[in-house]
């Protein structure tokens, strides 16, 4: 049996980044994203600090560059290529 997505604006927009990110579809993830609204995404963004690590993993040397940045920049220039 499926959850039910949660109600409100904030809690429906962290569900389905949550499925999508499950999903690993990266230019869908960064269409949705980019139709969200500006005031949306960043009361998500602010939901989810708690939840990020102290600090951020080491990458594999050359791993940002091949990667065409890294973050949410990377991710928008990489559904702006397909």
């Amino acid at each position: 049996m499926q959850t039910p997505p949660p109600v409100g604006e904030l809690a429906q927009a962290q569900y389905v980044l949550g499925v999508l990110i499950g999903r690993n579809d990266a230019p869908l993830l960064a269409a949705y994203i980019q139709q969200l609204a500006p005031e949306l995404f960043a009361d998500v963004v602010v939901a989810n600090m708690a939840r990020l690590p102290p600090a951020a993993p080491p990458e594999p040397a050359g791993a940002r560059a091949a990667a065409g940045g890294g973050g949410l920049a990377g991710l928008m220039q990489a559904s702006d290529n397909c």
